[in-house]
């Protein structure tokens, strides 16, 4: 199967699709309440103020997609830690390199990095 369950996923799961849905912020605030995908299939706006997601844009956008997965899965793609889908999209090995790639690549990473 491509997708899981939204119910299925942990706290740190929840954590890593925000992240890679570009609300990362919002990320240690859902750790914080110890928020898993069972509960954040319930969720509402009102909860998701509560968990400090003040932009009501952002809780609009998180609750589409909650829908969306509530019916079909969430997509196993968003349950990569960012650091090894970037390292996966440069043809890097995700461990060392991405390491490598975070704290100071060399030309030879970047030039990978930006598709060169």
């Amino acid at each position: 199967a491509s997708t899981r369950a939204l119910t299925s996923l942990s706290v740190e799961e929840v954590c890593i699709v925000l992240t890679n849905l570009g609300m990362g912020k919002h990320a240690e605030g859902v750790r914080a309440l110890l928020v898993n995908g069972a509960e954040l299939d319930g969720v509402e706006d009102e909860d998701l103020q509560q968990m400090g997601m003040n932009e009501r844009k952002a809780r609009q956008e998180l609750l589409k997609h909650v829908r969306a997965y509530r019916a079909g899965g969430v997509p196993l793609a968003l349950l990569v830690p960012f650091l090894d889908r970037a390292a996966a999209i440069a043809g890097l090995t995700p461990g060392k390199e991405t390491v490598v790639l975070v704290t100071g690549a060399s030309s030879l990473d970047e030039r990978k990095l930006m598709g060169a």
